[in-house]
């Protein structure tokens, strides 16, 4: 459904408010107009939402705003299948999982989900920013708890030098020497055979216990953005 596209899109629109890429979004109305919850909230949803005040249409706003409606009852349901009240896979918490049944490591099944998560809240930020009647804030306060330590498996922080119990070794920088960056963020705890979740202390787990900038980044956005909401 062009979701690229329509991400793109209104980025340049909220960056520099030409009327083209206003006229582009109109056009792709009918493109998305009938697009899953699910589509809208894990694609382009937050970008559209972003650009809501510059788009002078009644039925662009209505659409977006139907679509946020679809995507709020999901990700409710789908944080509401776990004790963290985040949106883990529901994969995770089923009954009947057996991670044998998967085609090991290079499947995504077997990645810890904290990165994913943080990603979620800031685009469940930008949501509640536009939508306060419908998005709360719990999704987001959730994953930084989260991250900080209540998780499955243990209640290790992910964020290397934060809170009593950290991530102080991951693959980094320095390969799997068993270095430490302070600040790094790994993806953590995740679904270890045959079906159990833990968070090993072992550099070469790269799935479990690995630096990116991209974790890091989103952990400060997420934090940030926390902090601006308890002080409103």
């Amino acid at each position: 459904f062009h979701s690229q596209e329509l991400a793109a899109t209104g980025e340049l629109l909220i960056t520099t408010g030409e009327a083209k890429y206003r006229d582009r979004l109109i056009a792709l109305l009918p493109v998305f107009k009938n697009i899953s919850g699910e589509q809208f909230g894990t694609g382009s949803g937050w970008v559209l939402a972003r650009a809501l005040p510059k788009v002078d249409n009644a039925e662009f706003k209505s659409t977006v705003t139907e679509l946020a409606r679809k995507w709020k009852t999901v990700a409710d349901e789908e944080a509401a299948s776990n004790p963290w009240g985040v949106r883990l896979p529901p994969r995770v918490s089923h009954p009947e999982y057996k991670l044998e049944t998967r085609s090991g490591i290079h499947s995504s099944f077997v990645w810890g989900e904290g990165w994913r998560l943080q990603d979620d809240a800031l685009r469940q930020y930008y949501l509640h920013k536009q939508f306060p009647d419908l998005f709360s804030t719990g999704s987001l306060v959730g994953t930084v708890d989260f991250v900080l330590g209540v998780h499955p498996a243990n209640n290790r922080s992910y964020t290397s030098g934060v809170g009593a119990n950290s991530a102080l070794m991951a693959y980094g920088i320095n390969r799997a020497d068993w270095s430490n960056i302070p600040g790094g963020v790994i993806s953590g705890a995740s679904l270890i055979k045959p079906d159990y979740m833990e968070l090993k202390k072992f550099p070469f787990l790269w799935y479990q216990t690995e630096y990116v900038i991209g974790g890091a980044a989103t952990y400060i956005f997420d934090l940030l953005a926390v902090q601006h909401l308890v002080g409103q």
